[in-house]
């Protein structure tokens, strides 16, 4: 299958398409029809969540043309699924005015919040999906809720009753650390893996005293995950919280607490007597221990005296019922605490992956601000929407579809079905007009028609003048099985008093200057030229995954938006840079022939694929094959602060590089193989 096919439901009436992951490969084969494009955007720095639980800024996924998938909300099953990341955008801080959302969090002392345009969506309890700038402290977003997986619970439960901590991140929200000797490597990778998406990083220090060698000391990242167990335990000091342990505290919690900060020794008949080193707890928690050790356990532990404290000891008669309580838990690099007779059972954690339980909850609104305009990015997902910010706040785009089933009138946004009689705002005027048209029998049945919702101008130094009077503007209608081409469109718009997206131009493209020249006309709406258009080639089709035929299509924006260019915006002007060494070594090593060595390499080994999916390892082999030539050299330049700047340096500029490539080879004439072979030679 060329590409991947997005997929909008409408019930009813399957499914309506739109290409993703666009090939140009073939697109100009034959004539094609060229429309407008008339389309919020976010700040770099806000993050997305991934489907593996991670976070990256928006800015990293479209720089790097990130086509994996993230968090989505399906608004058909009510739950959060995964979706695959279909295209992406950037456009310059001149291109809308922003707002900073600020989001109560899920406590006192944590901050949440994001910079988005004014015109972006996020999805509300009071009135569904609402322009940012709309927003007001009555108001409340939906956002993700997640729970700790329950190995992963009991893991940082037994940690915090050893040595482990709790300590409060930059955000107000807790961040769990542990330490252990290099020599536990297995038991530090263990907690790396069941943090999962949580883990944050490891270092390695000296020991706190004389010989006790190096700590492979474990952080994760701060997550208000661990607010009720950082409120549990820490009350000014750490202490044992007897009602949180009566309801969690497992054989799990039991084996991570003992290898954490426990060790095993011998009576003078040789049996075997666990302790348990806890003399940071005062004897009323020990007492507090002992108890739910008999309670849930039946485990019968004695508080000794030491000169350092008190420890906690499992008794000569209920050392046998802990080991084989926990001995399954023990990775094996802690096996030396356990009898003899136990060190060969595998740890049946060992290959375990950690599943975070996800809900959604409704987080007030704390305040929304005009604030500077910066740099923008936006992604496309198949589901419409996905997640951003610290708490998963749920956002997408302004697509209108609508349609007749079995006598009745659906209107359906990317986010789910919309209520006729109470729409959200953005929608409230195209939903009127659409009732109209359907009161007076204008809509056919069965047939799905889709715009893009624009109820007013653009909040933005390049304001459109205007915003279509019926509140969207009509860009597609599917006839049972058929699109409406170019010619039909306009007149089937005319016949229902709507607008439809321009014609620009129509027929055979020769080369890359008359789709460039393109970019000069005035938008529709007026005020300011295209952001971009949409091509369609009605000769050319693809199957989906369900063997439909798909026209093939794609979207061109312009480059315009990438830079800073008005000077009516108030811009002053970049200001003089001078390049940094690291920058100048870059420099010297992006050349469009070390991109081309690129692509031959991926040719060489049968992954190229002549589309914009092979963005992403062109620029791991640019990256790998600098690594191998020049490694040396950039060691000397401060190697490991260095590179991760050199390596975009080297590889800025590529992703446009290649597309404008591939879209230049449309218009060369093939060549045959012997004269392939002759220009090698």
């Amino acid at each position: 299958m060329e590409g991947r096919v997005m997929t909008t439901k409408l019930p009813g009436y399957g499914k309506i398409y739109a290409l993703g992951h666009r090939s140009l490969k073939h697109l100009f084969d034959t004539p094609v029809v060229i429309q407008e494009k008339v389309d919020g955007c976010f700040a770099e720095s806000v993050v997305v969540h991934l489907s593996d639980g991670t976070k990256k800024t928006i800015k990293e996924l479209v720089d790097t043309k990130f086509d994996g998938y993230v968090r989505c909300f399906d608004f058909d099953t009510n739950s959060y699924v995964d979706g695959r990341v279909l295209d992406h955008f950037t456009y310059p801080a001149s291109h809308k005015a922003m707002v900073q959302v600020e989001i109560i969090g899920r406590n006192e002392t944590s901050r949440c919040g994001f910079r988005c345009t004014e015109d972006h969506e996020i999805y509300t309890k009071e009135c569904g999906w609402r322009n940012a700038v709309d927003l007001t402290c009555e108001d409340h977003v939906q956002t993700l809720d997640e729970r700790l997986d329950y190995i992963q619970l009991q893991m940082i439960l037994g940690g915090i009753l050893g040595d482990a901590s709790f300590s409060r991140g930059k955000t107000g929200n807790p961040r769990f650390t542990t330490g252990h000797s290099v020599k536990k490597g297995e038991y530090s990778q263990l907690i790396r893996q069941l943090l999962g998406g949580l883990y944050k990083t490891t270092d390695i220090r000296r020991g706190g005293f004389p010989g006790s060698g190096e700590i492979e000391r474990v952080q994760s990242k701060s997550t208000y995950m661990f607010t009720e167990m950082y409120e549990s335990f820490y009350k000014g000091r750490k202490s044992i919280p007897e009602k949180y342990l009566m309801q969690h505290l497992d054989p799990i919690a039991l084996a991570f607490w003992y290898m954490d900060d426990g060790s095993c020794s011998f009576s003078k008949k040789q049996r075997p007597r666990p302790t348990f080193n806890t003399q940071c707890f005062t004897e009323n928690d020990h007492k507090i221990l002992q108890t739910i050790l008999a309670t849930k356990f039946g485990i019968i532990a004695n508080i000794i005296g030491t000169g350092k404290g008190r420890i906690l000891t499992i008794s000569a008669d209920s050392a046998e019922k802990f080991f084989h309580i926990i001995a399954p838990y023990v990775t094996t690099d802690m096996k030396y605490k356990l009898p003899l007779n136990l060190r060969l059972l595998p740890c049946v954690l060992q290959d375990y992956k950690p599943i975070i339980n996800t809900k959604y909850i409704w987080q007030p609104i704390k305040s929304v601000k005009k604030t500077t305009s910066v740099k923008q990015y936006d992604i496309e997902t198949e589901f419409g929407n996905y997640l951003v910010g610290s708490l998963g706040t749920l956002v997408h785009n302004s697509q209108f579809t609508f349609g007749v089933i079995d006598g009745r009138l659906h209107c359906r946004s990317r986010g789910g079905e919309l209520d006729l009689d109470s729409p959200q705002a953005l929608f409230k005027p195209a939903v009127e007009t659409v009732k109209h048209l359907f009161l007076e029998g204008k809509l056919f049945p069965d047939w799905v028609y889709r715009g893009e919702a624009i109820c007013k101008p653009k909040h933005n130094t390049l304001a459109y003048d205007r915003a279509p009077e019926a509140g969207f503007i009509l860009f597609d209608i599917k006839m049972e099985n058929i699109y409406a081409d170019a010619k039909a469109l306009p007149q089937l718009a005319d016949a229902l008093g709507l607008e439809c997206v321009p014609v620009l131009f129509e027929g055979m493209v020769s080369n890359q200057e008359e789709l460039h020249a393109l970019l000069d006309t005035v938008s529709m709406l007026g005020g300011q030229k295209i952001e971009g258009f949409v091509v369609k080639n009605y000769h050319q089709s693809i199957r989906d995954e369900e063997d439909n035929e798909v026209v093939l299509k794609g979207k061109y924006v312009s480059e315009r938006f990438k830079e800073v260019h008005n000077k009516g915006s108030g811009n002053k002007g970049p200001k003089t840079h001078k390049p940094s060494v690291i920058e100048k070594i870059g420099l010297r090593y992006k050349t469009e022939a070390r991109w081309d060595k690129a692509i031959q390499h991926l040719k060489e080994r049968g992954e190229y694929t002549q589309s914009p999916k092979d963005i992403p390892a062109l620029m791991k082999e640019v990256n790998a094959d600098i690594l191998a030539e020049c490694g040396d050299e950039l060691k000397e330049l401060l190697w490991k602060e260095s590179w991760g700047k050199i390596s975009k340096i080297v590889t800025e500029g590529l992703p446009r590089w290649y597309k404008e490539k591939l879209m230049s080879e449309q218009f060369e004439p093939e060549t045959s193989a012997l004269e392939e072979t002759e220009k090698k030679s």
